[in-house]
């Protein structure tokens, strides 16, 4: 099997889509998501087709974020302080999260994507721990399969965004982009319509993946890390004008 290194990325070369912009295209589109979610369907009063049409824009957003972690897990320096530094995130989100989803300063029942992405580092990294270790093919399948049956049930008793498939698709990307991008994006994206028929348009990144071109391009990484809480509690301020 391929290493990280010797995969297939993408189809477009070098003028293709930088990790930067796979970024800024999953930031847009989770934006048109929570905005429907939280001001267009709640307070404009737009049509359901219309809901339906912004919220399946939204789709394309997670699948690009898993595919980011997956090769940020490969890539980084130290995949300890990468999971710290989700988790921190996934802690200063919460309560932007819970504001602007569920109206309420905390909500038990449904915690933001952050702590998805962290579970599903977590999980890859003892999947690969355990492949590292191994000394028996059982061994080799087994254990893994019970280091991911215990991320995606960590994740459903977290009550995370999208769960235990969202694991899923992070650790099937994973395995996918072993040896190709848009294998794993595909998988991926494949696992994601165990949630919702509506992540049929998330498809839509196997063909962006096709233009990726493994390269990091220019890097903001604070702005990025910090935009999905300020935009949530942007939004939450902006739903509460509406009801004075």
């Amino acid at each position: 099997m391929k290493n990280h290194c010797e995969r297939t990325v993408g189809y477009c070369g070098r003028t293709g889509l930088t990790g930067s912009g796979l970024k800024w295209i999953a930031l847009a589109t989770m934006f048109v998501d929570h905005f429907a979610a939280v001001i267009a369907g709640p307070w404009l009063g737009v049509s359901e087709q219309m809901y339906l049409v912004l919220r399946g824009i939204g789709r394309l957003a997670f699948p690009i974020f898993c595919f980011l972690l997956v090769e940020g897990y490969h890539y980084t320096h130290s995949k300890r302080t990468y999971a710290l530094r989700l988790f921190a995130f996934a802690l200063l989100s919460e309560i932007p999260f819970d504001l602007a989803i569920h109206g309420v300063l905390l909500e038990g029942h449904g915690q933001n994507v952050f702590f998805t992405l962290c579970i599903g580092l977590l999980t890859i990294w003892g999947v690969d721990v355990l492949w590292q270790r191994q000394t028996t093919r059982v061994e080799g399948v087994l254990l893994p399969l019970v280091c991911v049956v215990a991320g995606m049930l960590a994740a459903e008793v977290l009550h995370t965004d999208y769960g235990a498939v969202g694991v899923l698709a992070i650790v099937l990307m994973y395995l996918g982009n072993r040896r190709s991008g848009v294998q794993g994006m595909t998988y991926g994206c494949v696992a994601l319509l165990l949630s919702s028929w509506l992540e049929l348009v998330a498809l839509v990144d196997v063909a962006l993946i096709r233009c990726y071109n493994g390269g990091r391009g220019r890097q903001r990484k604070g702005f990025f890390y910090v935009f999905y809480p300020a935009h949530l509690f942007l939004l939450y301020v902006l739903a509460w004008l509406l009801t004075r």
